[in-house]
């Protein structure tokens, strides 16, 4: 799973009135123009109201190294999205009965700790307490690799719990990998032939299926991280994250699935009301966005270098979804876009006009030092390194800085600027700028 630095906000808190609104298709086509030119993205998008498509558009390409070209068909990988088709087809086989939210995880694997009193609600809402194999450090090393399921069992199995079943909530993607296991143990069908046939059949969803390695034959697009130029990332193999993260779809595609899901096409109103339910933020593969006075209801993916997020909002009738294979941008203000124009608000285009400065290592270091602030519960400590100044917040990654002016840092991946106060021998402060938030922080004393 994939964590955006810092990431202060969802989507953006607004107020407006979405009755009659005529979707800002002008506004949104300049914005994607700007970050295709300006290689800041790679992705589809995808947005439907009651049914209707109103917008659909790919930027960016399949396959850099060809140059080919994204296309609506193009199909990405969108992680954990797939915790959704999930917890969609372990409550279809509740509601016919083969299932109960009570039934425990020791009728299936009882080697793990605590089997016998973790249920498959806990399963379902990130309150089992098992590890999350992902975090494990070990993982980046066999990812890459097929791993049957019983190693996977073993791997997961070895990790002492993290807290006990129910007592809280920790996401955990072990705790879908389980789950696809056991839709497989019950249905004696494969994952992968199982959510065709509940699902993907049902729908006509002709773009989506469980992956295999990337097949560019089949228009499957790679990912990318941008460094200088976009870079072809690590794939991961889809042996490993199965129920909690191996679907491959597109954005047409899943915006079509959470329309169906919210208009009982999969599960009854009954059995969508418990998924929406949420316990500590999160539900049965659901969580909620916020977008001014509206909820959506959906998930996000990341995998690799493909970042993803598919949502209904039940008053307006409003799907969308985005599925991206390179990020060199925020992708939260991506999405405050797209939603900005479904509601037929303004869309701000951004301006990529201004150019990198180069500072001297002897002016980097006037920024170096450990800075606080009143308004967030974290410090940012700001260190030079292989003559890149670079920035660490409290239990969160460095990343690097780019300089476009003497005082004014970048970091365009999530959408950060960093405003320093004339620095003479040493910056007292500076101004975080990020997804419409503006927060000061000083020196902390030496």
């Amino acid at each position: 799973m994939q964590k955006l630095i810092l990431c202060l906000a969802i989507l953006l808190p607004l107020s407006f009135n979405v009755a009659g609104a005529e979707f800002n298709k002008k506004g949104l086509d300049a914005f994607f123009n700007a970050l295709d030119v300006n290689e800041k993205a790679m992705l589809g998008v995808t947005v439907r109201q009651d049914n209707t498509l109103l917008y659909q558009r790919n930027i960016g390409f399949s396959q850099v190294e060809k140059g080919i070209k994204a296309d609506a068909n193009t199909a990405y990988r969108v992680g954990s999205i797939t915790k959704t088709f999930t917890a969609v087809m372990i409550m279809q086989l509740i509601e016919d009965n083969t299932l109960r939210l009570s039934d425990t995880l020791h009728n299936y694997y009882p080697q793990f700790p605590n089997a016998n009193a973790i249920t498959l609600e806990h399963l379902l809402l990130h309150r089992s307490g098992i590890f999350n194999i992902t975090n494990a450090p070990e993982y980046t090393g066999y990812m890459t690799n097929a791993q049957t399921k019983a190693k996977m069992l073993e791997r997961m199995a070895a990790f002492d719990a993290d807290f006990a079943p129910g007592e809280k909530q920790s996401y955990s993607n072990a705790g879908y990998i389980l789950l696809g296991y056991i839709l497989e143990e019950v249905t004696g069908m494969p994952y992968a032939k199982l959510v065709q046939e509940k699902i993907i059949k049902p729908l006509k969803l002709e773009r989506t299926f469980y992956g295999q390695k990337i097949n560019t034959q089949n228009n499957e697009a790679h990912s990318y991280q941008h460094k200088s130029v976009w870079q072809v990332m690590p794939e991961t193999d889809m042996s490993i994250p199965h129920g909690a993260g191996a679907i491959v779809s597109t954005s047409d595609d899943l915006s079509r699935f959470f329309s169906a899901l919210f208009n009982g096409k999969l599960v009854s109103q009954d059995t969508l009301k418990k998924m929406m339910t949420l316990v500590e933020g999160l539900g049965m593969g659901l969580f909620r966005m916020p977008f001014g006075e509206l909820w959506f209801y959906g998930h996000n993916g990341g995998i690799d270098g493909f970042v993803s997020s598919a949502a209904y909002q039940p008053e307006s009738k409003i799907s969308f979804a985005v599925t991206a294979n390179g990020m060199n941008y925020t992708f939260n203000d991506i999405l405050i876009a797209v939603l900005s124009a479904a509601y037929g608000m303004d869309v701000q285009v951004p301006d990529f006009s201004a150019k990198e400065v180069t500072l001297n290592e002897e002016q980097l270091r006037t920024f170096e030092g450990t800075y606080v602030s009143d308004a967030l519960p974290m410090d940012i400590n700001v260190f030079l390194q292989n003559g890149v100044l670079h920035a660490q917040a409290t239990g969160q990654g460095a990343f690097p800085l780019a300089a476009y002016e003497n005082n004014v840092f970048k970091f365009d991946a999530a959408g950060i600027v960093m405003k320093f106060e004339s620095p003479g021998d040493s910056a007292s402060g500076f101004t975080l700028e990020q997804g419409g938030g503006s927060f000061a922080f000083t020196r902390a004393a030496q």
